[in-house]
């Protein structure tokens, strides 16, 4: 049966359900042009797989007979395979626009070519995408240490040194300071907290009124960063909700802004008026901190870090738009999912282990972030393939937690899988990363997700008009390409 560990036959590629017209059309294109750039003898060569043995699709070159960790040392000889793929020429060969216009397309299209390890050209570099389950998962763990980050550096100037651009001595540092923030007995204590801040925005929601659930969402991610990062009451989040909001929304064009420090924001650079935000959000921290009410998790010691300023830094990325978009996209998919699904709220709230599922099941189905960029810092093989040192490395969340060979029916909503065919494979899905570098406020993420779609589930049924687009955009935050309304009724 396609999409059953262990098959080897081929199939037609199956396109993600939520794809749009448009989207499924690129996917062709895309498979069309690069189909015909090799046959034009325009690939990498002949450490490319044959044209034909391409085109049998994701299952074919998912299944167990593609190729699996290498056995050798880290250490690459030359006898190792290229990755396939199409880098064309300099700035003329570039598909930045492509992957950015549509990247789910855009893989799939390169992975019915060329398989689920490629290389092509972004940024202007020659770049290897991963977008395998088992591909991802050897990056992750046991060719963790071959790589170093590789965020651009103008997302460095946005948010300055912290755990998130550092590696080796300087990542095992601070991640040891960071952790008593995150671990269980924190997170346990904190709980209380956490409920009393979604307590008091879910049942605010207005019934019978078609609401846009991706800003509410966003909204009560941002009071619930407050309340955690900075030691808020909820008075004191009413107060400055919106002006941390704004400036977060600010920062956070930056991102996506033209990188260009010396205009100054009124002259239109999102860039230079993402820094100044940034700078705003800094003052924040540092006012709350010097007043001594600042905690961070319930923790009012910041002794490990080297300085208030470095501790600083690492609460502007708890407090930034990036746990709000996060939970936004997740909450939003979890309420798409369960709409009108009244037999699995009611099993949710009687049973925790059917909860837990549900909820891994909707990051499996729609992680909020594409995947994320490392540098190779060594010669290596994945895969067995040759990883020359200093190549940009990307890892695709979105196919590998949807691979056939590990998940049947991939694009389904299965909450079942997780009791039974995939009991084993909860370490597949790399929503919030693996190894080395997994997120370290992965338990907390996930209790926070929980609370909140505990309070909906317990005071709350809801609905989807129908006439909506449904279909997902990917960047810079995975989410419906709309801002989806729903209409809450309190639950009886």
């Amino acid at each position: 049966m396609a999409g059953v560990r262990g098959s080897s036959s081929s199939a037609i590629v199956e396109l993600p359900s939520r794809l749009s017209e448009k989207s499924k059309s690129r996917w062709k294109t895309n498979g069309q042009r690069g189909r015909a750039m090799s046959e034009a003898g325009l690939g990498s060569s002949s450490s490319e797989p044959d044209i034909c043995q391409m085109n049998k699709g994701f299952r074919s070159w998912f299944s167990s007979s593609s190729r699996k960790p290498s056995d050798s040392p880290v250490c690459v000889c030359a006898s190792r395979p290229e990755v396939p793929g199409c880098v064309g020429a300099s700035v003329l060969g570039d598909e930045s626009l492509d992957f950015v216009r549509d990247p789910i397309a855009f893989v799939g299209s390169k992975c019915q070519l060329y398989g689920p390890v490629f290389k092509t050209r972004i940024l202007n570099k020659t770049t290897i995408l991963v977008t395998s389950n088992r591909a991802v998962r050897e990056m992750l763990n046991e060719r963790n240490e071959c790589y170093d980050t590789g965020f651009p550096d103008h997302i460095q100037d946005l948010y300055s040194e912290n755990i998130l651009f550092a590696d080796g001595e300087e990542l095992s540092r601070l991640r040891s300071v960071i952790r008593p923030f995150f671990n269980r007995q924190t997170v346990e204590a904190c709980t209380p907290m956490l409920r009393k801040v979604v307590d008091n925005c879910i049942p605010k929601l207005v019934p019978s009124q078609s609401i846009g659930v991706y800003e509410v969402f966003k909204r009560l991610a941002s009071e619930l960063s407050l309340a955690l990062f900075l030691g808020l009451s909820l008075d004191e989040i009413d107060q400055i909700v919106d002006h941390v909001i704004d400036l977060s929304k600010n920062h956070w064009h930056g991102i996506i802004s033209i990188p260009v420090k010396f205009l100054p924001s009124f002259l239109g650079s999102g860039f230079s008026g993402a820094l100044e935000s940034k700078d705003e959000l800094i003052k924040i921290i540092l006012e709350r901190m010097d007043s001594g009410k600042l905690s961070v998790a319930g923790h009012t010691d910041l002794s490990g870090f080297t300085d208030k300023e470095e501790a600083a830094r690492h609460i502007l990325v708890f407090i930034s738009a990036l746990i709000p978009k996060a939970f936004g996209s997740l909450l939003t998919s979890f309420c798409l999912l369960v709409a009108e699904k009244d037999d699995v709220a009611q099993r949710c709230l009687q049973d925790e282990s059917y909860f837990d599922d549900v909820l891994l099941e909707v990051s499996r189905l729609h992680p909020p972030f594409i995947g994320s960029r490392r540098i190779a810092n060594q010669d290596h093989t994945l895969q067995d393939y040759h990883i020359p040192s200093g190549t940009p490395v990307m890892y695709i969340t979105h196919p590998a937690n949807h691979d056939p060979v590990i998940f049947s029916f991939p694009n389904e909503f299965q909450p079942e899988r997780w009791s039974g065919p995939n009991r084993e494979d909860r370490d597949r899905i790399f929503t919030l990363g693996a190894g080395g570098r997994e997120c370290i406020g992965k338990v907390l993420s996930q209790v926070m997700f929980k609370e909140c779609a505990r309070s909906l589930l317990s005071n709350w049924t809801w609905s989807v008009p129908a006439g909506q687009d449904l279909s997902y955009k990917w960047l810079p935050v995975s989410r419906p390409s709309a801002d989806i309304s729903m209409v809450f009724e309190k639950r009886v």
